[in-house]
């Protein structure tokens, strides 16, 4: 899978106010990238042009934050 998005990478989702986090990419030593810190664990299930649907390892948590601290 060619990585479009980067680390931290917001991803819109059909729940408003939820979108998924980017929170590891596929690596040479790692075959799989992760949303939520869910491992995707196979892509394009579904691609109709407007809605894409990928397998997923686990339930994605509703409360997951990805909190982003800036010092000053």
């Amino acid at each position: 899978m060619k990585a479009s998005f980067g680390h931290g990478s917001k991803v819109k989702t059909l729940l408003l106010c939820h979108p998924l986090i980017v929170t590891s990419l596929p690596r040479s030593t790692r075959r799989f990238a992760s949303l939520n810190q869910v491992k995707v664990t196979e892509w394009d299930v579904y691609n109709n042009g407007q809605l894409i649907v990928h397998r997923v390892e686990n339930f994605f948590d509703l409360a997951f934050q990805n909190l982003k601290v800036s010092i000053v």
